[in-house]
Protein backbone atom coordinates (compact mmCIF):
# COMPACT_ATOMS: atom_id res chain seq x y z
CA UNK A 1 0.00 0.00 0.00
CA UNK A 2 1.56 3.24 -0.55
CA UNK A 3 -0.65 6.01 -0.28
CA UNK A 4 -2.73 7.21 2.72
CA UNK A 5 -6.05 6.89 1.17
CA UNK A 6 -5.20 3.19 0.48
CA UNK A 7 -3.96 2.59 4.17
CA UNK A 8 -7.23 4.17 5.49
CA UNK A 9 -9.46 1.97 3.07
CA UNK A 10 -7.72 -1.19 4.52
CA UNK A 11 -7.51 -0.07 8.12
CA UNK A 12 -11.96 0.50 7.26
CA UNK A 13 -12.02 -2.96 5.56
CA UNK A 14 -9.62 -4.96 8.41
CA UNK A 15 -11.78 -3.52 11.04
CA UNK A 16 -15.11 -4.23 10.48
CA UNK A 17 -16.94 -6.58 12.14
CA UNK A 18 -17.60 -9.84 10.32
CA UNK A 19 -17.54 -13.51 11.26
CA UNK A 20 -13.98 -13.98 10.34
CA UNK A 21 -10.92 -11.91 10.12
CA UNK A 22 -9.58 -11.17 6.53
CA UNK A 23 -5.96 -11.44 6.51
CA UNK A 24 -4.23 -8.97 4.30
CA UNK A 25 -3.85 -11.25 1.10
CA UNK A 26 -7.54 -11.28 1.15
CA UNK A 27 -8.38 -7.74 1.72
CA UNK A 28 -5.73 -6.66 -1.25
CA UNK A 29 -6.64 -9.77 -3.39
CA UNK A 30 -9.83 -10.67 -3.23
CA UNK A 31 -12.87 -10.28 -5.40
CA UNK A 32 -15.21 -9.60 -2.51
CA UNK A 33 -18.62 -10.13 -4.27
CA UNK A 34 -17.29 -13.20 -6.78
CA UNK A 35 -15.45 -15.37 -3.79
CA UNK A 36 -18.52 -14.26 -1.37
CA UNK A 37 -16.13 -12.88 1.09
CA UNK A 38 -18.93 -10.18 1.93
CA UNK A 39 -22.64 -10.72 2.22
CA UNK A 40 -24.85 -7.70 0.77
CA UNK A 41 -25.42 -6.43 4.54
CA UNK A 42 -21.56 -6.18 4.78
CA UNK A 43 -21.37 -4.14 1.86
CA UNK A 44 -23.94 -1.50 2.73
CA UNK A 45 -21.80 -1.50 6.16
CA UNK A 46 -18.32 -1.23 4.06
CA UNK A 47 -20.14 1.56 2.07
CA UNK A 48 -21.89 3.34 5.15
CA UNK A 49 -18.03 3.18 6.65
CA UNK A 50 -16.56 4.93 4.01
CA UNK A 51 -19.11 7.44 3.43
CA UNK A 52 -18.54 8.37 7.38
CA UNK A 53 -14.71 8.19 7.29
CA UNK A 54 -14.07 10.39 3.94
CA UNK A 55 -17.18 12.91 4.14
CA UNK A 56 -18.40 11.80 0.77
CA UNK A 57 -21.84 9.98 -0.57
CA UNK A 58 -21.52 6.55 -2.98
CA UNK A 59 -23.93 6.60 -5.04
CA UNK A 60 -26.31 5.69 -8.28
CA UNK A 61 -23.38 3.77 -10.46
CA UNK A 62 -21.38 3.98 -7.71
CA UNK A 63 -23.48 1.11 -5.95
CA UNK A 64 -23.31 -1.04 -8.57
CA UNK A 65 -20.89 -4.33 -7.10
CA UNK A 66 -18.40 -4.36 -10.13
CA UNK A 67 -17.02 -0.45 -8.41
CA UNK A 68 -16.85 -1.69 -4.59
CA UNK A 69 -16.28 -5.72 -5.41
CA UNK A 70 -12.45 -5.27 -4.45
CA UNK A 71 -9.78 -3.34 -2.73
CA UNK A 72 -8.62 -1.44 -5.90
CA UNK A 73 -11.90 -0.75 -6.93
CA UNK A 74 -12.93 0.43 -3.33
CA UNK A 75 -9.64 2.68 -3.80
CA UNK A 76 -10.30 4.19 -7.29
CA UNK A 77 -14.27 4.79 -6.19
CA UNK A 78 -13.59 7.28 -3.31
CA UNK A 79 -10.67 8.14 -5.25
CA UNK A 80 -12.90 10.02 -7.99
CA UNK A 81 -15.35 11.16 -5.86
CA UNK A 82 -12.81 12.89 -3.71
CA UNK A 83 -11.37 14.00 -6.73
CA UNK A 84 -15.14 14.86 -7.98
CA UNK A 85 -15.96 17.09 -4.53
CA UNK A 86 -12.68 18.74 -4.63
CA UNK A 87 -13.05 20.27 -8.72
CA UNK A 88 -16.93 21.29 -7.25
CA UNK A 89 -15.89 23.65 -4.65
Amino acid sequence: MKTELEKKIFEIIQNMEIEEPLTEDIILHSDYAEEEVFDSITFVLLIVLLEEEFGVEIEGDDLLIENISSFGKIVKLISNILEKNNEDD
